[in-house]
């Protein structure tokens, strides 16, 4: 397995799995990992403003990061009608996820980084939102908000 070194600060393999990072689009350092265990793919995007004004990480480059994953979980703390006032902070609106998952041709996608102060029926409309999204897209694929000591299959 070869990755492309120009999103990498240091790949690493550890017996026949492979770990790779980017930094991703957040005010502070945050970086993203992709990991790799056979023909199974897992991303963990947290901290991430897809459609930042200047970024570090353009979405072409994004887009061919988790291109074809098995599940891809990222974060997704805003609605629509709230991302234009958060821009710069570094987070991501449910419709960029959604748009990024469509592109990318994921497999599966989870809803991470949950503003705290939203309860459980706002992020179960998020999740509802981002389904809808997907399937007006064509897209069969699981998705779910995230949850506290969740564990996932692939």
């Amino acid at each position: 397995m070869c990755f492309n070194s120009r999103f990498t600060y240091k790949d690493t393999k550890i017996g026949n799995v492979y770990i790779q990072a980017i930094e991703v689009n957040h005010p502070i350092l945050c970086h993203s990992v992709k990991i790799i265990e056979d023909s199974r793919s897992f991303v963990f995007m947290t901290d991430n403003e897809i459609n930042q004004e200047n970024p570090k990480l353009d979405y072409e480059d994004m887009l061919e990061f988790v291109r074809g994953v098995d599940c891809l979980i990222i974060d997704a703390m805003y609605l629509d009608e709230e991302i234009n006032k958060k821009r710069g902070w570094g987070h991501s609106s449910v419709s960029e996820v959604a748009k990024l998952a469509v592109d990318a041709n994921v497999k599966s996608l989870g809803l991470y980084h949950h503003d705290p102060g939203r309860g459980d029926d706002m992020v179960d409309e998020m999740e509802s939102r981002c389904k809808k999204i997907l399937n007006n897209n064509g897209l069969d694929i699981p998705c779910f908000a995230t949850y506290d000591r969740q564990e996932i299959s692939l």
